[in-house]
């Protein structure tokens, strides 16, 4: 089977048939570019043949050890960052000197 063509003809029989879609939804359904209906859908909106309403979407997904470690105490580049721009007493020094060279 033929996939539609992405136009602005058939979105706007689309929105007829069904008067509001879910622009994500719509495109996995149709395989079509999320961003190319986008950009003719803003097009429809330009021309106020169609309205928009943005939602927001938020997903989540399992996280494993190194996510939690993320969460917890930031990301890799974050700690080493904070490591090297903390300030430190001369007796922390020190000890962290002692530790590096055993």
């Amino acid at each position: 089977m033929a996939t539609e063509q992405l136009s602005k003809e058939a979105l706007l029989v689309l929105l007829e048939e069904r008067g509001t879609i879910d622009s994500s939804q719509i495109c996995h359904e149709k395989k079509w570019d999320h961003q190319v209906f986008i950009g003719v859908m803003n097009s429809l909106i330009s021309r106020e043949m169609a309205v928009a309403e943005s939602t927001a979407v938020q997903i989540w997904v399992p996280s494993n050890p190194d996510g939690e470690n993320v969460l917890e105490k930031s990301s890799p580049e974050a700690q080493v960052f904070n490591a090297l721009c903390t300030p430190m007493t001369k007796k922390e020094l020190e000890v962290s000197s002692l530790s590096l060279s055993l």
